[in-house]
């Protein structure tokens, strides 16, 4: 009878052993699932429709890039977390934030609520400063958010 209750111990314990490590593999896989699935609600909420763009001088392009989704997009992740393609029509390139010619600056200029941050239905002003003489022909740009979200135009100069 004593080694039963030894033997029932034993097996209570390896069972709570069991249940715990179990429980916790478990734990960790709703908590990334709740990851992914905030992450996709960012995503689906996001959504940028370059409106415009046009010759703005002999080296320089503007677009005007509306914000149509229903996140906001900080200004820390307009720029420096963005990707911005541009050139002509098969020889477009990826044109780096800030930095020296080819380069590309924004500016936000509508913004509504005066808080600095790209919410919905605001526009950000797009200059893309080449490192030569535009050329006439079509032209070709890509506006990539942080998270993958794109929007492209081809215009003519």
């Amino acid at each position: 009878m004593v080694s039963e209750v030894y033997i029932t111990i034993a097996v209570v314990i390896a069972v709570s052993i069991f249940s715990a490590s179990i429980f916790g593999s478990l734990q960790r896989v709703v908590d990334i699932e709740r990851e992914k699935t905030a992450d996709l609600k960012i995503k689906l909420g996001t959504r940028v429709d370059i409106v415009f763009a046009a010759q703005y001088n002999d080296t320089a392009v503007k677009l005007w890039i509306k914000n149509i989704g229903v996140e906001p997009i900080h200004p820390t992740l307009i720029g420096n977390k963005a990707d911005l393609f541009f050139g002509p029509r098969g020889l477009f390139e990826r044109i780096p934030y800030d930095s020296t010619p080819p380069t590309w600056v924004y500016g936000l200029v509508n913004d509504r609520d005066g808080d600095g941050v790209w919410d919905p239905s605001e526009t950000i002003e797009v200059t893309v400063n080449s490192n030569s003489t535009l050329s006439a022909g079509d032209y070709y740009v890509r506006y990539v958010t942080y998270n993958g979200v794109y929007s492209e135009y081809t215009f003519t100069i």
